[in-house]
Parts: C-alpha cells; structure tokens; sequence
C-alpha cells in the first residue's frame, strides 16, 4: 500500500470520525426564533411584559387575530343573542353555530363554545405565567420592589378573575387552573365543582390591593375602583345584596356622574369618562400604551351603569 492511498484512506476515516460525532441531537435543541423563552423574561422587564400580553386577552383575541366573535369583551353572542336582547340576523347559513346558541341548543361541537374556552383560558395562561413568573423574582433577584410586585399580583389577579367569570357564566363547572397547579395535573384537572368562590378571592384581592388611581396613568389598567364595582357585581350573581350595596356606593362616591352627558359613553373622542371603568385598550406600540390610537378599538367591558 503507497503512502498516496494510506493517506487516503486516513484522511476518509477522520473524516467518518468528526461525521459520527457531530451526529447528536445537541443541534436540534435551539431556542425558538418566534417567541421568548421563559429564561427571557424571568427579569423585571420581562415581567412587566408578560403581564401586557395578559391584559391583551381582554379584547377577546390571541395574537392579534380577529373574527373571534364569541370571545368579544361585549360577550354580545352569550349576553344578547342567547337573550331577547338581539337577533342575529343575515342568512340561516350564516354563522349557524351562532342561530342554534340563539335557539339555546347548542351541541359541544359549537366553535362558539371552543373559542370561548380556548380564548379565555389563555388568558388564565398568561395571569398564571405572570404570577408565577413574579413569584420567582420576589424569592430570588427581587428586581421588581415589594410595592410594585404587590400590585402586579393584584393585577394578574384581577384579570385572571375576569376571564374565569365570562367563562363561568357560559359553562359554569370549570377546572381551577393556578400558577401552582403543576403541567400535568392541569391536563386532567377535574371540573367537578364550582370555583366561583376561588373568583371572588382574585377579585377580592384586588380591590384591596391595587392603587386607585392608574398604574404608570395608563388608562387601560386595573384599578381599585374597577375591583370594587367587579366584586359587587360577582356578589350580585350570589344575590348577596347586603355586600353589593356598600361596593357599589363606594364607587360612585368617587364619580362626577352629573355631569357628563350619557351619550359621551359612546364617542370615540370622550372615552374615559367617569362611567367608564374597565376598557379594552389597544396601542400600536409601546410609547402609546397610555392612549388609544385612532385606528385601534376600545371595548367597553364594564360601565358603572350596567
């Protein structure tokens, strides 16, 4: 054998031996280029994020997509069409999900149905994501102060109640799904009993936690008043007239309600009037969290006349 072919053939074989070696599956294991890993934000600005991506929800939609119909912050199908309130309307072909809702005969095969769950329980997902995600700075880095850390669990709280009742109204028996509830358990977790109580808890803790004027003076975030009013009406549902009542005052003793005439609750150019208390607020970017651009839509969720 030359020295020619020797080479050759040794050449060949570390070629095979750096092959095989770079044949593992390490290569495969890359970080998602489309979304943050939760490495990513357990910071404080990360944080402050992902409880941004749970206020979102709030306007009945993931990811910026739309035609969620059954998920509107108006809850128009559940509320009005289910009720004397409203009629559909347009072709008995169109939409006839929504026409048997009307009827009250649904089927579980209703997309209606499933969009409600599966949008409001992303929802749950993201307040869950935030408490849990806070919980872990509070006992490690503490990047966030107490003070802040204690409203931001007050407003993951209070949003997570919101979602857990527009879907209680709808389906009632729910899985109660916490950021302590563990991946698995989650998959299986029972709906076996009413978990309003756990509802009025988050709502409760809110509205003896979060500060009465806006957070940061961004108009779409939680705040005492809208605990107050949101838990008087949970109570409500209950028929504890006796607890309601006092919330209720409380509110509206802090509103110029004589004022403002009742029609402004309905001009995109005097939103945020003393009547308005919870809205959907939609920004284009960062800088205009603290307003609604004109091309964006503001949901009112709850007026303090409703």
């Amino acid at each position: 054998m030359n020295i020619m072919k020797m080479r050759s053939i040794y050449t060949a074989l570390v070629a095979s031996g750096l092959l095989l070696s770079s044949c593992g599956k390490d290569f495969l294991e890359k970080i998602p280029q489309g979304q943050l890993g939760e490495g990513q934000v357990s910071n404080g600005e990360g944080i402050e994020a992902v409880l941004l991506g749970a206020y979102s929800i709030m306007n009945g939609n993931v990811s910026g997509t739309w035609g969620n119909y059954a998920a509107a912050p108006s809850q128009w199908i559940f509320g009005e069409i289910t009720s004397d309130n409203a009629h559909k309307g347009s072709e008995e072909t169109d939409q006839p999900n929504m026409n048997l809702l009307e009827m009250l005969n649904p089927n579980p095969a209703n997309d209606n149905l499933t969009t409600m769950w599966q949008v409001y329980y992303e929802g749950v997902l993201r307040a869950n994501t935030t408490l849990r995600l806070l919980k872990q700075d509070q006992e490690g880095a503490k990047e966030i102060s107490s003070a802040r850390a204690l409203e931001i669990e007050a407003e993951a709280r209070m949003l997570r109640g919101h979602y857990y009742f527009f879907m209680w109204r709808v389906f009632r028996n729910l899985p109660w799904i916490d950021e302590n509830t563990p991946l698995e358990e989650a998959k299986t977790k029972p709906n076996d009993t009413d978990i309003y109580d756990k509802i009025i808890d988050d709502v409760k803790f809110a509205s003896e936690n979060l500060p009465v004027t806006k957070i940061k003076g961004e108009a779409g975030r939680m705040d005492r008043n809208i605990a107050k009013a949101y838990l008087g009406k949970l109570y409500l549902y209950q028929k504890k007239y006796d607890l309601a009542l006092p919330l209720f005052q409380e509110v509206i003793a802090g509103k110029d309600l004589t004022t403002m005439p009742f029609q402004d609750n309905f001009d995109i150019d005097k939103e945020d009037g003393p009547e308005a208390l919870l809205v959907s607020k939609h920004a284009i970017n960062l800088t205009d969290r603290a307003i609604m651009p004109t091309w964006a839509t503001c949901s009112a969720v709850f007026m303090l006349h409703q």
